[in-house]
């Protein structure tokens, strides 16, 4: 990644070079750092991936990217060990329409659907933390 980080991005949106990338996974949950560290909670990930998965979604474990250093999420993880989760949606599972390079229109629907999901691993691990 450097400043010219667009331009090789649109080229790889071409059609003849997009087909030879992988799909990326509906939802990424990013718990590690470049190093391999584990920095986001192995009960908070689990809860994501089970739900997110009852809910229909390829779930994966860091496949796309990792807790970048400069990141907020990377700060979070390290400040508040065991208590983060970061996660990425595929795009074009919350847009009308995926349209690289666009401004896209969201639909409440796609959205809801994702946040039903995360909400449920939230309430889960918050009830397991405190049953009472």
């Amino acid at each position: 990644v450097d400043e010219r980080i667009v331009e090789r991005l649109r080229t790889e949106y071409a059609p003849e070079r997009l087909a030879r990338w992988p799909l990326r996974p509906e939802v990424d949950l990013i718990a590690r750092g470049a190093d391999g560290l584990r920095l986001a909670s192995a009960t908070l990930m689990a809860e994501c991936q089970d739900r997110f998965a009852a809910a229909g979604f390829t779930v994966a474990a860091t496949k796309t990217n990792h807790l970048h250093e400069a990141s907020l999420a990377h700060a979070h993880a390290r400040r508040h060990p065991e208590r983060t989760r970061c996660l990425e949606l595929r795009r074009d599972l919350l847009a009308r329409e995926f349209t690289p390079f666009a401004e896209m229109a969201i639909d409440g629907e796609k959205v809801e659907r994702a946040a039903a999901a995360l909400a449920s691993a939230a309430r889960a691990t918050l009830a397991a933390l405190d049953p009472a």
